[in-house]
């Protein structure tokens, strides 16, 4: 139901968030991201299926949060814009 759709949308947003910082971090590194998305994969759908557990997903979810909200207080949000683009922003 809806309730799930918005579980499995929170969980996709967070991954984003911390995709995109490796990608920026990595020097647009494709072999880690490709990595890591593979790895988490492996985990929520091969290895451990939270999908089927709504409790272990909540769980995952905030974990994936909480290092999200990680990354963008350590480093800020502009980690998360490829450098040049940044750069325009705020030269103007």
């Amino acid at each position: 139901g809806w309730g799930y759709w918005l579980m499995s949308w929170a969980w996709i947003v967070a991954l984003t968030i911390y995709i995109t910082w490796l990608m920026n971090n990595t020097g647009n590194s494709l072999p880690m991201v490709i990595l890591t998305h593979w790895s988490l994969n492996v985990v929520t759908a091969g290895y451990l299926p939270i999908t089927t557990v709504v409790l272990a997903y909540g769980i995952f979810i905030v974990l994936a949060w909480a290092i999200a909200l990680g990354l963008l207080r350590i480093y800020g949000t502009e980690r998360l814009v490829r450098s040049n683009v940044a750069k325009r922003a705020t030269a103007s």
